[in-house]
């Protein structure tokens, strides 16, 4: 996928996506959770908290 298809299905500029890919933004934590959900990856403390048994507080 490429940065530009994913700034469109997140709903955001390529220029923003560009920006938190280089490390000169951070995105807030309701973008980083739609990133992951759009590339099918989990949050590395979800992975965390379910090989712990904790819920993750998504419900």
């Amino acid at each position: 996928m490429s940065q530009n298809q994913l700034a469109r299905q997140l709903g955001i500029s390529h220029s923003y996506m560009n920006q938190i890919e280089s490390g000169a933004r951070n995105p807030n934590f309701s973008l980083l959770n739609r990133i992951c959900k759009v590339l099918e990856i989990s949050l590395p403390w979800e992975e965390t908290n379910a090989a712990h048994g904790r819920q993750t507080g998504d419900g």
